[in-house]
């Protein structure tokens, strides 16, 4: 358990802030932040209630995203196997240079008990030219490596939460 005594950034008053551990406070742990005490964080999340949230990042199957840019339907396994290759390339240039390991997210696979076959997952970024402005694109995939041609590629995107529209890629 770390607690620590702060001050808060808007009224300036000092504070118990509950840092990681079970929980201990008396202050409901909704209110726990290290920037502000428990009264002044009360008040920003009373009054972003009543503010509707409008749009939402979200994953999506590449498939349902076509409609949205019809660029998406060139996306196939081997368009991420290329895009996991450059990546690859770039981490090998990266690591000639640095004195640090490059650090890798790690993604949990699947095994199938009759096989014994371990699944592979994971996430690769492109960068495309849309509207003048550069993209960042997020593809997160998995795959059996018996069976690559049936990888499930997924993109993340913005989305309208009224309509359910996609209105952009992540940000």
């Amino acid at each position: 358990m770390d607690i620590r005594i702060v001050i808060c950034s808007h009224c300036g008053k000092e504070y118990e802030w509950q840092a990681s551990g079970s929980w201990a406070l008396e202050t409901p742990k909704k209110y726990n932040s290290d920037k502000y005490c428990p009264d002044c964080q009360k008040a920003i999340m009373d009054t972003l209630e009543k503010i509707p949230i409008l749009f939402k990042n979200k994953s999506v199957n590449v498939e349902d995203a076509v409609k949205f840019d019809s660029s998406l339907s060139q996306v196939t396994p081997q368009y991420i196997f290329e895009l996991i290759k450059r990546e690859e390339e770039k981490a090998k240039e990266r690591q000639k240079s640095s004195m640090f390991p490059i650090m890798k997210r790690v993604f949990a696979g699947l095994v199938n008990c009759e096989t014994g076959e371990s699944s592979i997952a994971g996430e690769v970024t492109d960068s495309i030219i849309k509207n003048y402005r550069s993209i960042n694109r997020q593809f997160f995939y998995s795959y059996w490596p018996s069976k690559p041609e049936e990888m499930k590629i997924s993109i993340s995107v913005r989305i309208e939460t009224e309509t359910g529209n996609i209105v952009d890629y992540a940000r």
